[in-house]
């Protein structure tokens, strides 16, 4: 039974003592070991939106999401979209659905 406690005690000797450890990175996050509390890296914006348009609306929806068996995007939806294009008179703003 002695024996038997003995070795019990070694055990947890040595468990605490592996516990104890710190971590040995020193700060350093190149270390391949981190905590599973610390959050990822922000991961930064590839690419800026531009601001939605009736320009940049009408050439995503002939670009992307024309096909002959989806229902028409109901009116509301770009109503009320600014339209810098035709305020400026910008008849080039399509020139890229012509290329």
């Amino acid at each position: 039974m002695r024996s038997t406690l003995s070795r019990l005690a070694l055990v947890l000797a040595i468990a605490g003592a592996g516990a104890a450890c710190g971590d040995d990175d020193n700060g350093n996050p190149n270390n391949d070991h981190h905590d599973a509390a610390e959050p990822p890296p922000p991961v930064p914006d590839a690419v800026p939106v531009p601001p939605v348009t009736f320009t940049t609306f009408v050439i995503d929806q002939i670009q992307n999401h024309t096909v002959n068996n989806t229902a028409p995007v109901p009116f509301a939806d770009f109503a009320t979209l600014p339209d810098p294009d035709r305020d400026s008179n910008n008849t080039r703003a399509y020139d890229s659905l012509f290329q």
